[in-house]
């Protein structure tokens, strides 16, 4: 992907139990800014990965949104002109990039 595209779009992850591919993770924070809904208030899952991963934001709802109000919690928080919108599982499905 062109690299100024890159810097313009943000990605909007949401999943449950932390189940992200953390390869995926270090790849993509390298380019984007990526934004985790963790419907599991995972607080655990919030320190480690935004302690590892400085480009990566983990929002935790008080409770399970689901995915739709999820990304609309997630999408709020976009400050790039774009953003895009995936479930982790599709993240598991079409790796490696």
């Amino acid at each position: 992907m062109n690299k100024e595209l890159s810097k313009l779009t943000t990605i909007v992850i949401v999943t449950i139990n932390g189940k992200i591919l953390i390869d995926v993770l270090k790849k993509l924070q390298k380019k984007y800014k990526i934004i985790i809904v963790e419907n599991n208030n995972d607080k655990n899952f919030k320190k480690s990965i935004e302690e590892n991963y400085p480009n990566i934001e983990v929002i935790l709802p008080e409770k399970n949104l689901g995915f739709g109000a999820g990304n609309n919690i997630g999408l709020k928080k976009v400050t790039t002109p774009y953003g895009v919108q995936t479930r982790s599982v599709y993240m598991w499905i079409s790796y490696p990039w």
